[in-house]
């Protein structure tokens, strides 16, 4: 019993090493690559992707560094999705990207609803 816990030891130690090789992150809390957290939770989409980045960024960046974040993420994401099925107007789609998804100040207030329906 003894050998088999350790040879169960021994592969998950080689696991985290060739992580650690290939540069991965690895969670502070709980331990494991980035990329095995991400495997068990499932994927997440570039959206909650891109509103993690500000919610990390946001406390510590300069206002003007904010403004060009969300100006940055609401240029760029909308030429990524392929499919156009259901996408909103492009003015009310950067109105909802710039002004509310990536304003870390405004995410406890409710949106208006073509803005609410846009995000959705």
């Amino acid at each position: 019993m003894v050998g088999a816990l350790k040879a169960q030891a021994d592969g998950r130690r080689s696991e985290l090493m060739t992580a650690v090789r290939h540069g991965e992150q690895f969670d502070e809390d709980k331990g494991p690559p980035t990329s095995e957290l991400r495997a068990l939770q499932g994927s997440i989409t570039r959206y909650e992707h891109t509103r993690a980045y500000i919610d990390h960024k946001w406390a510590t960046a300069p206002a003007k560094s904010r403004k060009n974040y969300a100006d940055a993420l609401a240029t760029i994401n909308p030429t990524l999705v392929k499919s156009t099925a259901g996408k909103p107007d492009s003015a009310l789609l950067r109105r909802a990207l710039y002004g509310w998804a990536y304003n870390r100040n405004r995410w406890d207030e409710e949106p208006p609803e073509d803005v609410a329906l846009a995000l959705r």
